[in-house]
């Protein structure tokens, strides 16, 4: 999903808005933990196509109680409509919204202004208890109601554009104990899209620059993968989008992933194996992982074990600090579920970072 500018209607949303400030909502409302999620079932819609719907979730995070929740077919007005259906909850007046946790960066994106102008609070947050909580409940309904018709011959076609999936793992390099994800891949993919997949698996957010790094054996020199700067005529970074795995990977085995060249993280990128595709499982896949994701502009491993060891000192006198920092006061450092890893499109995260 991309970055939305609201809605087509822009002067009808400022006016429902400004119409909704008056309603009081702001400081000592509740908090709403709002996602999506793509089901695992198949519907048809009025011209027989085959999709899977997104559920969208307004859920109250002391209580779980689901606020409101809405099944939509993907499209391009997905996010227009989701802000819609926003607007809609805080127009009844049911109840007064004091602040918003998301998980995807889109949403934060979405809702902030308009957060901001009704005096919310929004919070981007690795973890959403309450939605996980009614998304496996719903998950289990969808598997045992109807619905779950998968599409025929043209899915089928597509199924077959690829035949392997690589099986990566990803290690944050000088982890103790370690940080490490194992994720399958199609053998199509280009490294902007195993960028993608890594950031996704691992937790962290793309808001910073990255690149793989790898030694030509036949040269001897250092190939560089990532975003190349168009505005440094020495720079000899290959566009990730025009470099696929399945070429480099012929005869590496083992590269370098590096992310944020402020804090440095390096990761070791090693390919396990190359298996046949499942033809009922949908990838890219997180199969495996131990210990959370540390915290963004964290200071590096050594920054971020300070701040765990902060964390267990409540008297400490960056003890507050850190928990506003960090985002959660019970943030657990070996907390990690590979089911509750959410893939991004490659392509409409290349378009989020002006590259068309």
């Amino acid at each position: 999903m991309g970055k939305s500018t609201i809605s087509k209607n822009s002067e009808e949303d400022a006016l429902r808005i400004r119409n909704i400030k008056k309603m009081g909502h702001g400081k000592g409302g509740i908090t709403i933990e709002v996602d999506y999620f793509k089901t695992s079932q198949w519907f048809r819609d009025d011209a027989g196509k085959p999709f899977q719907p997104f559920i969208i979730l307004f859920v109250h995070k002391e209580s779980y109680f689901i606020l409101d929740a809405n099944m939509v077919k993907p499209s391009q007005k997905f996010l227009a409509d989701f802000f819609d259906q926003f607007l809609g909850i805080l127009e009844t007046g049911r109840f007064s919204v004091g602040n918003i946790v998301v998980k995807k960066r889109e949403l934060f994106d979405l809702f902030e202004k308009s957060a901001a102008d009704l005096d919310i609070g929004i919070e981007l947050m690795k973890r959403l208890p309450s939605v996980e909580s009614v998304k496996g409940s719903m998950t289990k309904l969808f598997n045992t109601e109807t619905g779950r018709e998968k599409p025929k011959q043209k899915n089928a076609a597509k199924k077959k554009a690829f035949r392997n999936v690589y099986q990566f793992k990803i290690l944050l390099t000088g982890s103790k104990p370690p940080i490490w994800r194992r994720i399958l891949v199609p053998e199509k993919y280009s490294f902007w899209d195993l960028h993608v997949a890594i950031q996704d698996a691992m937790g962290w957010m793309d808001c910073h620059l990255h690149e793989f790094q790898t030694i030509r054996k036949n040269h001897g020199d250092e190939r560089t993968i990532g975003i190349p700067n168009p505005d440094n005529d020495d720079d000899d970074i290959e566009p990730g989008w025009n470099e696929m795995i399945s070429d480099v990977f012929l005869e590496e085995k083992r590269m370098r992933y590096v992310y944020d060249f402020g804090d440095y993280w390096v990761h070791s990128i090693t390919l396990e194996k190359i298996l046949p595709r499942e033809m009922d499982v949908e990838y890219p896949i997180c199969i495996a992982g131990k210990m959370a994701c540390p915290p963004e502009d964290s200071g590096a491993l050594w920054g971020y074990y300070d701040m765990l060891e902060i964390l267990k000192r409540p008297k400490h006198p960056d003890y507050k600090d850190t928990v506003e920092w960090i985002g959660d006061e019970h943030f657990d450092p070996e907390q990690f579920d590979p089911e509750e890893v959410s893939f991004s499109d490659p392509k409409q995260a290349l378009k989020e970072h002006g590259i068309e």
